[in-house]
């Protein structure tokens, strides 16, 4: 087992976090985001086989002098985008209550260490300039900023300072409302809930249009078998009245050979 182990106890030097405000000095105390003071005593790395494990070793204080704060956690992170957090039981500083503590995460060659972060978020996969971190011996320094979260109640939500003066004041210039701020993400979400209400209602009128258009060309074949109906029973009607005609006129003929054969029957007996 080839064991490479980087103490930091002073014989490296830490690459210059005091030149970035984005990484924390190794052995000074910092106070944190969740109000706790934390410093970084040393970070180990040990080789193995096919992975290596990086220990940290640090110190929790609650400096405050009335308030109980839970215990944060670390998150180791990696060039890849991938994150792993400190697992374990956290407990709770009092008013003065101090612990030095060290977490070992182990992890394969491939990945490469970018930063470790206090207080990072346990699902957290990217870390967060507005915290804690420290970088891993021999880096230096290279972390982009985290876009600042934005205030959506208050003046920066407004995309330029006219905005801000034309919306509090509710003015329009030339009859153009101003971009009063609405949130982006709230925005999009609107319009993508706006534009498939507006596919369904398409969707929906479509089917009616369908259903109407099938409706009507059952009406039209309904029509078109009365017409034919209407059209059979005229002719049955032609034909009835041709036959009850000829009918007629073979009564009447018959009459006429009827009586003449009276008179001849009459014209023998006498």
């Amino acid at each position: 087992l080839l064991a490479l182990t980087i103490l930091i106890a002073g014989i490296l030097p830490i690459n210059p976090a005091q030149a970035s405000s984005l990484c924390s000095s190794m052995y000074a105390p910092t106070l944190a985001d969740d109000g706790l003071t934390v410093s970084m005593n040393g970070i180990s790395i040990v080789s193995k086989p096919g992975s290596y494990q990086l220990t940290i070793s640090y110190t929790q204080l609650n400096g405050s002098a009335d308030k109980k704060i839970d215990e944060g956690a670390f998150a180791l992170f990696f060039a890849d985008g991938t994150a792993l957090p400190q697992y374990g039981f956290f407990g709770t500083f009092f008013p003065s209550d101090t612990r030095s503590r060290s977490y070992t995460w182990e992890y394969l060659k491939a990945q490469i260490p970018l930063v470790v972060e206090y207080n990072a978020g346990f699902t957290s996969a990217t870390y967060n300039t507005a915290k804690l971190n420290w970088v891993i011996p021999g880096q230096v320094c290279s972390l982009t900023p985290t876009a600042a979260e934005v205030n959506w109640d208050g003046k920066q939500r407004y995309e330029k300072e006219i905005d801000w003066s034309l919306c509090n004041s509710s003015a329009q210039i030339l009859g153009i409302t101003p971009n009063c701020g609405i949130e982006p993400n709230v925005a999009t979400s609107d319009a993508n809930s706006a534009t498939n209400a507006a596919n369904e209602a398409t969707d929906a009128a479509n089917a009616a249009t369908d259903a109407a258009n099938s409706a009507a060309d059952s009406a039209d074949a309904s029509t078109q078998a009365a017409q034919d109906a209407g059209d059979k029973a005229d002719a049955a009607l032609a034909a009835i009245t041709s036959l009850s005609q000829q009918a007629t006129s073979l009564l009447a003929k018959v009459a006429a050979l009827s009586a003449l054969l009276a008179r001849i029957l009459k014209a023998i007996k006498a």
